[in-house]
């Protein structure tokens, strides 16, 4: 994430996506291995130890099968267009064509919150919606368009 006076840039490649992933993986094994420990001392937590690294291995094979067609994206926002490039789709809005842009957050899967992007025509048909990372992203694109004059819902 890229911000000067002139646009704000957000990359979100493949890379970025896999490590996320890593992360929660390594904090989870990390999790199993504890239990792993504390199941010598107390016997009665093996059986949880097995079932979170079987559960483990399965939400592991999940992700891993999902990314397999991941595609890095890209959002640029400058004072009279925003653009959005992603799988080799070019989507280019001018300031002129929205009729309304809203960043919104709503409920995801798994207790997550996701930050939507959501622009608008002037006659209230849908341009452009995606899930931005998170909030810093959702909020420095809110201030820019807010700065920029773009009609912010």
């Amino acid at each position: 994430m890229e911000a000067s006076a002139r646009e704000v840039r957000i990359e979100h490649s493949v890379a970025d996506q896999r490590a996320v992933t890593n992360g929660f993986l390594v904090f989870y094994v990390l999790i199993a291995a504890a239990a792993f420990v504390a199941a010598l001392f107390r016997p009665e937590l093996l059986l949880g130890a097995v079932a979170f690294s079987l559960f483990l291995v399965y939400w592991t094979w999940q992700v891993r099968h999902a990314q397999a067609d991941a595609v890095p994206w890209l959002v640029v926002l400058r004072p009279a267009e925003l653009r959005h490039s992603a799988a080799g789709v070019d989507v280019r809005i001018t300031r002129a064509e929205a009729g309304r842009v809203r960043l919104r957050n709503r409920p995801g899967g798994r207790t997550r919150t996701l930050y939507v992007l959501d622009v608008r025509g002037r006659d209230g048909r849908k341009l452009l919606q995606i899930s931005l990372p998170g909030p810093d992203e959702s909020t420095m694109l809110e201030a820019a368009f807010e700065q920029w004059g773009w009609p912010v819902d």
